[in-house]
C-alpha cells in the first residue's frame, strides 16, 4: 500500500528543502568548474535560456513522468507479466538516446 503524504508534511517540506540546498550546491559547483557542464554565459543568451528552462523543462518532465507511469502501470496491471514494464519503457528510452546522439553531433557539427 502506498503512503500519501500531504504537500505541508515534514517529509515532502524536507524533500523541497533538500533539493533548494543541492541545487545551490550544484550551481556553486558548476560555477567553480573548469569544464561546467552548462557554462553560466549559456543562460544569459535568451535563446538558449528560454529554451532550455522553459519548453525543455515542460517536455523532459512530461517524458519522464510518462516513461515512469507506463512502467508502473504495465507492471501493476493484474494478468500482465512484470517484465512487460521493461519491455514498454524500453523502446521510448532507445529512442530517446538514438534522438540524444543525433542531436548531440549535429550541434557538435554546426554549433547551434
Amino acid at each position: 500500500m502506498a503512503v500519501t503524504y500531504a504537500w505541508s508534511s515534514p517529509e515532502v517540506l524536507g524533500t523541497l528543502a533538500a533539493v533548494a540546498v543541492l541545487v545551490v550546491l550544484f550551481v556553486a559547483r558548476e560555477q567553480r568548474a573548469p569544464e561546467p557542464l552548462l557554462p553560466a554565459q549559456a543562460w544569459r543568451k535568451l535563446d538558449i535560456s528560454g529554451s532550455v528552462n522553459g519548453t525543455g523543462f515542460l517536455v523532459m518532465t512530461a517524458f519522464i513522468g510518462t516513461v515512469t507511469f507506463l512502467a508502473l502501470f504495465s507492471s501493476s496491471s493484474p494478468g500482465l507479466p512484470r517484465a512487460l514494464g521493461g519491455c514498454c519503457s524500453s523502446r521510448s528510452r532507445s529512442a530517446s538516446m538514438a534522438a540524444s546522439v543525433f542531436v548531440g553531433r549535429k550541434v557538435a557539427r554546426t554549433g547551434r
